[in-house]
């Protein structure tokens, strides 16, 4: 729901405006700015088993093209057989957590959406179970605001739909009687 939270006396300086603004949005409101008229929301976005999926895929690709700097993801995801396509949908908010790159160039037609991007540290050791992660990113105007307290691990943030272990190629070791 998109609430009016601004009365002609709030309106006073860019400062008010955007003080009352935030407030709004951070007890959870969508407003209309009314400098600008943009539809403002603060969204809160979970690290989901589609995002922690293709993360995986991106780190395989590049253990298996170690001389590749940039890999085109869209592409790349496209070409997995079996793999949903829905998966491609929000693997770039993967740079919020910092777990990818986007690669910084031109496309012929003057776009910066060329569509490639490469695993950074921080992404091959979440991928790789070596540390956590924040649950949830809060998204502002397509920047990073804050993260959740709550966070997770791999397995966890894959969920029930993906196995960890089969995707990694970690066989599950048959216990010995002696």
């Amino acid at each position: 729901m998109i609430d009016n939270v601004f009365d002609q006396e709030d309106i006073w300086s860019v400062q008010g405006v955007s003080d009352k603004l935030f407030e709004a949005l951070k007890s959870g409101l969508s407003v209309v700015c009314p400098v600008c008229k943009q539809h403002c929301k603060i969204y809160k976005r979970k690290l989901t088993s589609s995002m922690v999926l293709a993360l995986i895929h991106i780190d395989r690709y590049f253990e298996d093209n170690p001389e590749e700097e940039w890999v085109h993801v869209e592409n790349h995801l496209k070409d997995i057989k079996g793999l949903p396509a829905a998966i491609r949908g929000d693997f770039p908010k993967l740079r919020f957590w910092s777990f990818i790159k986007k690669k910084e160039d031109t496309r012929d037609d003057g776009s910066k959406r060329v569509g490639y991007y490469r695993i950074t540290e921080l992404g091959n050791a979440f991928v790789h179970n070596l540390i956590e992660a924040p649950k949830h990113a809060f998204i502002y105007n397509n920047e990073l605001l804050h993260f959740s307290d709550e966070v997770t691990r791999v397995a966890e943030a894959l969920g029930s739909k993906f196995d960890y272990n089969e995707l990694m190629g970690i066989q599950d070791e048959e216990p010995t009687l002696f």
